[in-house]
């Protein structure tokens, strides 16, 4: 059977209610992200980024990703680049992610499996350098 609450009644059942709600939110997303559900970023190879003087060929770069996000690289330039993991010194691992070569429009993904700072490049364009740091 239900009772008549009166304003105080009501306001403190709706006070808790919303409080519930506020705490059982956040702790939902956390859930989801503990159990792994895909992440996912993206990086822009920029207009005019193989000129020497681009400040940023990649943007975002640097760019801060956690363990298992998969990150996807779109040339939005005009001209064909790679993103090849290592640096232009030669640090490039035997083993090291490689898009070979992207022509304009096209896109290349990545899933970062452990944490570091990973520099990469594009294998034509050797000024061009980005990093990802993964947590």
């Amino acid at each position: 059977m239900l009772q008549k609450l009166n304003a105080y009644q009501l306001t403190a059942v709706c006070f808790s209610s919303l409080l519930a709600i506020g705490l059982l939110f956040p702790v939902l997303a956390l859930a989801c992200d503990a159990l792994g559900q895909a992440k996912s970023a993206e990086v822009s190879i920029v207009k005019g980024a193989s000129n020497p003087s681009a400040t940023e060929p990649y943007n975002p770069s640097p760019l801060t990703v956690h363990v298992g996000t998969n990150v996807t690289w779109t040339n939005s330039d005009n001209t064909g680049h790679t993103v090849t993991q290592g640096n232009p010194s030669g640090n490039t691992p035997a083993n090291g992610f490689d898009s070979g070569i992207m022509a304009p429009g096209k896109t290349f993904t990545h899933m970062f499996g452990t944490s570091g700072a990973i520099q990469y490049y594009c294998t034509l364009h050797p000024t061009m350098l980005g990093e990802v740091i993964v947590k």
